[in-house]
């Protein structure tokens, strides 16, 4: 409803955008305004209905386009990079003697948030000394369900940040 005052507007991590938020988002670029997108289609997509930028950037797509190929976050011969292009391919991932990929598979829906949680308050933690609280993060794909944001922030908060029979029990600016 408010049209932005820009002659450019960038949006970062456009692979997020679902189509309810791209729509008021072109709606309020200006006329003659110019709109950059930025994102990684080979990432996660939105959380709500439609994939815009892996649509826009389909095969013979509506919008010029620029792909990135080199990788600068990972070093190439990472199991991070080495993987994410097995997954885009439809391959599975390799596991063995990497320093930098892990998987942990759980086959009981109720059991994924228990060991999401014990891998994030206890092995990461143990293996790279690392501070649960602050050095550690947890990405739900839902919120629901066993292995959902909502039941992993208790279950991280009790792991983590267990409350103190002796004090009432309030969390500030906690990250879990």
């Amino acid at each position: 409803d408010r049209p932005l005052d820009a002659d450019l507007v960038v949006v970062d991590e456009a692979s997020m955008l679902d189509l309810l938020l791209a729509n008021k988002l072109v709606k309020a670029v200006a006329p003659g305004a110019h709109l950059l997108l930025v994102g990684d289609v080979d990432q996660l997509p939105s959380v709500g209905a439609g994939e815009v930028l892996s649509d826009l950037l389909a095969e013979g797509g509506p919008v010029p386009a620029v792909r990135l190929t080199r990788i600068f976050r990972q070093a190439q011969q990472s199991g991070v990079v080495t993987n994410a292009h097995r997954i885009n391919a439809g391959q599975p991932p390799l596991t063995d003697g990497l320093s930098d990929f892990f998987l942990f598979v759980e086959d009981e829906t109720e059991d994924a948030g228990k060991l999401a949680v014990d891998v994030a308050a206890r092995r990461i933690p143990a293996k790279f000394g690392l501070d649960p609280r602050r050095d550690v993060q947890v990405l739900a794909p839902m919120h629901r369900g066993p292995a959902g944001a909502g039941n992993l922030n208790g279950l991280l908060q009790q792991a983590i940040t267990p409350g103190r029979p002796d004090l009432p029990e309030k969390r500030f600016g906690g990250r879990v």
